[in-house]
This record gives C-alpha cells, sequence and structure tokens, in this order.
C-alpha cells in the first residue's frame, strides 16, 4: 500500500504554492516513528495556511528529530522555493528564533504568537483553585478590540494577581505586541488567527 501512494506523496510534497497567503501556520508535533528496528518521538513539522480566497491547506509536512529554528529554516525555504512569495502573518508557538528566520526570508510577514499555548504555559504556573479565574483574566486580554486596550487589561490584570504570582505576566509584558497581531486584521477574521490549534486538530 505504501508503495502504491508513494509517488503522490512525493508530488503532492514538491507541488507548486500560490504566491500569496493571509496566513501560514507553523507548529512541530511529536508522534512516534519506526526507523529500522527503533521507534522514537520525532518532531514533524506542520505547516498549513490560508490563501486569498479563504480556503485553507496544508502546505507541507517534514519530519525532523527535534524542533528547532535552524531546521524551520529549511522549512521556510522550501515554501519560497515552491513559489511562495508573500506572507501577511505567521502564527507560531513561541520557539526561540522562528521570528528571526521569518523576518530573514519574508521581511515584511507579521509574526503572531500563539495565544493559547501562552495561556497554557500561564495555567501551568498556578495553583489548581486559582487556574479558572486566572484563565478569564487571560481571555479578556485578546478578547481586546485593540492593541492599546490589550495593553491596559494585561495592566490590570497583572496588578491584580501579583500579591500572588509576582511575575505571571511577565512574558504577556513583554510579548504582547506579537501576541495581539491578529487585531491588525478585520474582525471576522481574528477568530481564526490567533492559535495553531488547528494543525493539532487535525
Amino acid at each position: 500500500i505504501t508503495k502504491e501512494v508513494e509517488q503522490e506523496r512525493i508530488a503532492w510534497e514538491k507541488r507548486p504554492l500560490s504566491q500569496r497567503y493571509i496566513a501560514i501556520f507553523v507548529d512541530a508535533l511529536y508522534v512516534k516513528l519506526r526507523r529500522g528496528d527503533t521507534v522514537s518521538a520525532d518532531a514533524i513539522y506542520v505547516v498549513c495556511g490560508i490563501e486569498e480566497t479563504g480556503k485553507r491547506d496544508i502546505l507541507g509536512i517534514y519530519a525532523g528529530t527535534t524542533e528547532s529554528s535552524t531546521f524551520w529554516k529549511t522549512v521556510f525555504t522550501d515554501l519560497t522555493n515552491r513559489g511562495v512569495q508573500q506572507i501577511l502573518l505567521v502564527v507560531f508557538d513561541g520557539v526561540t528564533g522562528l521570528e528571526d528566520i521569518v523576518h530573514e526570508i519574508f521581511p515584511k510577514a507579521m509574526t503572531q504568537r500563539c495565544i493559547v499555548h501562552m495561556i497554557r504555559n500561564t495555567l501551568d504556573r498556578v495553583r489548581p483553585q486559582h487556574k479558572e479565574a486566572v484563565a478569564i483574566s487571560c481571555k479578556k486580554i485578546y478578547q481586546s478590540k485593540t492593541i492599546q486596550e490589550a495593553k491596559d487589561t494585561l495592566l490590570k490584570m497583572k496588578i491584580e494577581w501579583e500579591s500572588k504570582y509576582p511575575k505571571l505576566f511577565s512574558s504577556w509584558i513583554h510579548h504582547i505586541e506579537s501576541l495581539m497581531q491578529f487585531l491588525e486584521f478585520p474582525e471576522y477574521l481574528r477568530p481564526h488567527l490567533y492559535s495553531t490549534n488547528w494543525i493539532e486538530r487535525m
């Protein structure tokens, strides 16, 4: 069965892509792969995109070992080789160095950190009895209508929680611009742009 679909897989892997994407979503998922007699949990790099027509597509799937910005550079280079010239927004989970890679290859692209990943990381640092209340605080931030409203709300949340968790929102403050880039887009698009979660669902 594998041999039957191999040529089709290769053709799909190398097919030309659209020149312009509203957004692309990148994430590395760890799955078990068999290589010879050994099985290991390796990183599978997944790139999905939204075309100008609104169509969603899987642009590429790449097998690596661990997630790194170096491998992501290889992935983005492959996208350009297959015809991608412009990306308005790149949505990612915050892996170190990825923003620099994006701006090196697509200088005009905006970068959006996945808000769901940020919320998960925040909730991992609070006690169980506070998780629901902190989640509501985080929701108030990303439901803001403007970047200034988001910053004002973030400041209020920081003050509200700093007696219990002094550094809880430090990462939010440091990355607030890239966490709220989706606000640059029309309101009807925003719910589709702030998270990489649909890669995990796929």
